[in-house]
């Protein structure tokens, strides 16, 4: 699952993606800042006030890999971090569980983040905490490496076609 946040209108947000928020309409898409194309998840958070944006769920799969995108911090602010987390239950505040915590210190540059993800119940999420000023940070192109194919294997060879064969997460595949 990737998302660059193109074609989706300014102000707007990707579909099938929840957000929480102390801090207004945030998070939301923007073309104030981009890594690649014209547009971005801005977030937004201050002191105690935080912004959290849920990622779709990725039907049939429980286990994740890798968790990868791009984030670019506007203003120094001491304390503020980004914390990669779960939420069996978005509308319940006390089910996010904290996975990775990157802490945001470098401004006005692009920096790549990759987070390795166990099997995590729920659905993912990003959460903006701010820290002594009001934090505004910008994430772009996300993808989530997702159901790894396990045990892939050639089951057939003809003149024009290969077949391939795989197990992950509880799917099996062919192709």
């Amino acid at each position: 699952y990737c998302e660059n946040f193109e074609g989706i209108t300014v102000s707007g947000y990707p579909h099938a993606w929840r957000r929480r928020s102390d801090m207004g309409e945030y998070p939301l898409v923007s073309t104030e800042r981009n890594k690649t194309g014209s547009r971005s998840l801005h977030l937004a958070a201050s002191n105690t006030l935080y912004t959290t944006a849920v990622l779709p769920d990725v039907a049939g799969c429980s286990t994740h890999r890798t968790l990868a995108f791009w984030t670019n911090m506007t203003t120094a602010s001491v304390g503020a971090m980004l914390v990669v987390g779960s939420m069996t239950d978005i509308d319940n505040e006390s089910t996010f569980s904290g996975i990775d915590t990157i802490n945001l210190s470098s401004i006005e540059v692009w920096q790549h983040h990759e987070i390795g993800l166990s099997a995590t119940a729920g659905h993912l999420v990003l959460r903006l905490i701010g820290g002594n000023v009001e934090t505004h940070l910008f994430i772009d192109d996300l993808c989530l490496d997702a159901c790894a194919a396990r045990n892939v294997r050639l089951t057939s060879v003809q003149q024009d076609r290969v077949t391939l064969a795989w197990n992950g997460d509880g799917v099996a595949g062919v192709v």
